[in-house]
């Protein structure tokens, strides 16, 4: 577990660290870097897809266990299991972009935001459903999480489903769009996690 004192962060600290670890794999001559991270954490998310261009084909239930102790721990241990091709297209052209957000346009929604900041699944069939399929998440479900841990447990819930029933149409997660209230996982059909090449 890694963290940064609370009077160096936002200084960019995570990215450059993430550089670093790059550019030393690299120089090894390994091409790809794996880790988890907690879906419902869109900071994390949009860390991982939007700025480094990790990619996800793989969601894991309960990774830590259900008795986890850690206060981080109390709406389930889900992960999203990333993966980052360090040379492939696809990062290089993210590591050198200065685009901050992509617009997702018009995407089908599995999960979406509804009535008092609780979850809304939507039945789609995957066969007609197109190329591209979103799930969104709160902007700060820690705060659900104090506030309504029933609402929290909902949202662990409406994505969990979500995202192994996506995945298990052939969908991988590429992108992660911040909203103000909510973030939007956009998820593609048939890319090749091994090369990059979303």
């Amino acid at each position: 577990m890694l963290a940064v004192k609370p009077g160096y962060r936002n200084l960019n600290l995570g990215y450059r660290l993430k550089l670093a670890q790059r550019d030393l794999v690299l120089s090894q001559g390994i091409t790809e870097m794996t880790w988890t991270f907690d879906p419902l954490q869109s900071l994390n998310a949009y860390f991982n897809f939007g700025r480094l261009g990790v990619i996800s084909d793989r969601y894991l239930i309960d990774f830590y266990g259900t008795d986890a102790a850690s206060f981080l721990h109390q709406n389930g241990t889900d992960r999203l299991w990333v993966t980052w091709p360090l040379a492939s297209r696809r990062v290089v052209e993210r590591l050198d972009s200065d685009q901050d957000d992509l617009e997702p346009g018009s995407v089908t929604a599995l999960v979406e935001f509804g009535d008092g900041d609780a979850p809304t699944s939507n039945e789609i069939d995957f066969e007609n459903a197109g190329d591209r399929i979103s799930v969104e998440i709160p902007t700060d479900v820690r705060s659900i999480e104090q506030e309504d841990p029933a609402i929290a447990a909902a949202w662990r819930h409406a994505t969990r489903a979500a995202f192994t029933e996506a995945i298990s149409a052939g969908y991988i997660a590429t992108e992660f769009v911040r909203g103000t209230k909510a973030g939007k996982y956009i998820l593609r059909r048939g890319q090749d996690t091994r090369t990059g090449s979303v």
